[in-house]
């Protein structure tokens, strides 16, 4: 067998073992005060405020459970930031959604692979992936980063 070879099911087993590792995952490498997503974050908040908007979109790729990036984004007050969260997960994204049923109103959950989305001309202020976009095979990344791009 190739060693350079992609798995046919590459995608449905690595969201059967996310959904598989949830409690363990969120418990051992996820923490509120992630000081790199949080100091990324900060970085992009501010760059989005100065835009002077009154409301910014934002989708992320690979959302996880919502925390603490997702959750993150709504808390801002200007601009009012609506954000799409993706992730391949079911399990993820089912806890996404209980630990953000606060900003229900200002979020759209997304269950699926990334490479499904849709990025239309103009309708996003910012695409953010932590630690997501190197699950895809690395054409999809190339492909990805483009269709953002564009």
């Amino acid at each position: 067998m190739d060693s350079t070879a992609i798995p046919s099911d590459l995608k449905a087993r690595l969201k059967f073992s996310y959904d598989a590792i949830t409690t363990q995952y969120n418990t051992q490498f996820v923490t509120e005060h992630d000081p790199i997503r949080l100091d990324y974050l900060s970085r992009l908040l501010s760059l989005l405020s100065s835009t002077n908007k009154e409301i910014a979109s934002v989708q992320e790729l690979g959302c996880g459970a919502g925390i603490p990036g997702t959750r993150t984004l709504p808390e801002h007050a200007k601009p009012n930031i609506h954000v799409t969260a993706n992730n391949l997960s079911s399990t993820q994204v089912a806890l996404a959604r209980e630990n953000l049923l606060s900003y229900a109103s200002k979020l759209t959950l997304v269950e699926g692979d990334m490479m499904t989305l849709s990025f239309p001309s103009s309708c996003l202020d910012a695409v953010i992936g932590f630690y997501s976009i190197i699950h895809l095979p690395r054409a999809e990344q190339t492909e990805l980063v483009k269709r953002i791009g564009n």
